[in-house]
């Protein structure tokens, strides 16, 4: 019997496998039914009914959203079947192509079929070598339709490599080239840096298109690669190799840029030549951004020989000075800066003048913004002019004569234009002269003090006793409104001879009108309360206010 019921339990476990199967058969059927339903149904809704221009607006605009280097932005391609065959077949959403991740890149090199991709890779190949022959075999296959090329390395020599087993290939589609040598350490700087732009220069034919470039150094200045440029950006701050090119060829070089809207010179300008008369000057009427750090006959040579706009965002930089070096040392660049200042439109005069002095008086800028573009001193808002001498730091045995260089650099100022002036200072320099000459200002309606020995300019409020320099005849201060201290250039003694004199002040009619200061220096809570009521009998002392509340 017990033979019988286990034979006949057989069929029916086999019976039960086939009618689970037969059910699942029929649930995906249906899931499947399902499926094409919903598909018809989000066929008619507004979303799915979009024109393909649209869409692929809406897929470019999210891509940017959401930065391309993350991926996440290609969710938006699971949205519905119609969106992401529109996506895999719009090859301009796959152009930025993700070196760093291989597999991605691969797949991304393919979906942008013929487009012009963009091109952002680091060429390390000691820490990332599929990264590296990945982009290098990218390159030898694909680079005639590359749009933005921009590749950093920690030696100039790979780069050279990476292009020299390039065969000379058309690229009438590059707009950008962006290269950049970062060493990993301080301590690992190469002795010598390779020059490779003749490299590319060779290799890069029909570069009609060519508008950005971006290079560590170059030492000649003959190459095709110069030629009409709209941004050009040469140096990048360390020990290059001077420019082994003529003056000359520097210029015609600039001439064939007549469209140069930024130009970056980081110790690229070539050394002064024997005769500066016999070149001819450039003019580049549409530069809008100019940045120019060198040596002194470096820019007195640029600021002679290449002419453009007063309105040009401007930053010239002295560097590699000797620390014993006097104001004369820099005159030549002063009386040429002095005149570029002096011809500004009326409505771009600077007005508003920022002094800082560098940490172990290894230099000194000056910066100047115009009265639309003033931000009160906010460091995200780049001034309209700014100029700085910068010392060696391996000689810090030397003190530079700070306070006379301060009132040469301020001089190129119009001085009747400045109605504010922000000083402050990391080192323990004294401004004595400097002081004095911010005192004879005849429209200065705020002072802001923040870090810096404050009591020379204190000083300048005293009515009763003029300070070398000044002009008894004219109060110090005469249109001051506001004035603010900060930091810990300031003890309890200055405050309370800033106290008198603002007392004897306010008698004249004389300002400031308003005080800002941190009395929490100066000694303990009740202290700081018997200050804050003192300082109200003569003056409206502020906690919050800034200097660009008055020119807001």
């Amino acid at each position: 019997m017990l033979q019988e019921t286990s034979s006949e339990s057989k069929p029916r476990k086999k019976s039960a496998n086939e009618a689970s199967r037969f059910l699942d058969l029929q649930i995906a059927q249906l899931n499947e039914s399902i499926r094409i339903v919903d598909s018809q149904r989000n066929a008619h809704l507004p979303i799915s009914t979009l024109p393909v221009e649209i869409l692929t607006k809406i897929f470019l605009l999210h891509q940017h959203n959401m930065t391309v280097q993350t991926f996440d932005w290609i969710k938006i391609t699971h949205v519905s079947q119609r969106w992401r065959d529109i996506a895999l077949n719009f090859s301009h959403l796959w152009i930025h192509i993700p070196f760093h991740h291989p597999k991605w890149a691969k797949e991304m090199i393919t979906r942008s079929q013929h487009a012009c991709p963009i091109v952002k890779a680091n060429y390390i190949p000691s820490l990332y070598p599929s990264e590296a022959q990945l982009l290098k075999t990218f390159l030898q296959q694909h680079l005639s339709r590359v749009q933005v090329l921009q590749i950093r390395s920690t030696d100039s020599q790979l780069l050279a490599k990476l292009f020299q087993d390039i065969q000379p290939t058309s690229v009438p589609c590059l707009s950008t080239l962006s290269l950049s040598v970062q060493w990993q350490d301080p301590g690992t700087e190469p002795s010598a840096v390779f020059d490779f732009l003749p490299i590319l220069d060779s290799r890069f034919l029909n570069t009609n298109s060519l508008r950005k470039v971006k290079a560590p150094t170059t030492l000649r200045w003959d190459l095709r690669l110069f030629s009409g440029l709209t941004h050009l950006r040469l140096g990048d701050g360390r020990n290059m190799p001077r420019t082994q090119t003529s003056q000359c060829e520097f210029l015609d070089a600039l001439r064939r840029m007549p469209s140069l809207q930024s130009l970056h010179l980081d110790e690229s300008v070539p050394p002064r030549a024997v005769d500066k008369s016999l070149l001819e000057q450039v003019h580049l009427p549409d530069l809008r951004a100019l940045s120019v750090f060198d040596t002194v006959s470096a820019i007195d040579f640029f600021l002679h020989h290449v002419t453009f706009p007063p309105t040009t965002r401007t930053t010239i930089g002295c560097k590699h000075l000797d620390p014993a070096l006097q104001l004369s040392g820099i005159s030549s660049v002063l009386v040429l800066l002095k005149r570029l200042l002096a011809v500004r439109p009326c409505a771009l005069k600077l007005r508003h003048i920022k002094l800082t002095a560098l940490d172990k008086c290894w230099g000194l800028n000056f910066k100047g913004w115009g009265r639309s573009s003033f931000k009160g001193y906010d460091q995200h808002f780049d001034a309209d002019f700014t100029f700085f001498v910068e010392w060696n730091s391996d000689q810090v045995d030397i003190l530079p004569p700070i306070d006379e260089l301060s009132v040469g650099m301020f001089g190129i100022f119009p001085q009747d234009d400045v109605v504010s002036l922000s000083a402050s200072s990391y080192n323990s320099a004294c401004f004595r002269h400097f002081a004095c000459k911010i005192g004879q200002l005849p429209a200065l309606h705020a002072l802001r003090l923040s870090d810096i020995f404050s009591e020379p300019f204190l000083l300048e409020f005293n009515c009763d006793v003029p300070q070398e320099g000044d002009d008894p005849s004219i109060p110090t201060y005469p249109a001051l409104r506001y004035l603010e201290l900060s930091g810990y250039g300031t003890d309890g003694h200055d405050l309370m001879t800033l106290y008198e004199d603002l007392k004897k002040r306010s008698k004249l009619g004389l300002g400031p009108k308003k005080l800002k200061v941190d009395l929490r220096a100066f000694g303990p809570y009740k202290v700081d309360k018997r200050a804050t009521a003192m300082f109200k009998n003569v003056v409206e002392v502020v906690s919050q206010t800034v200097m660009s509340d008055w020119y807001s």
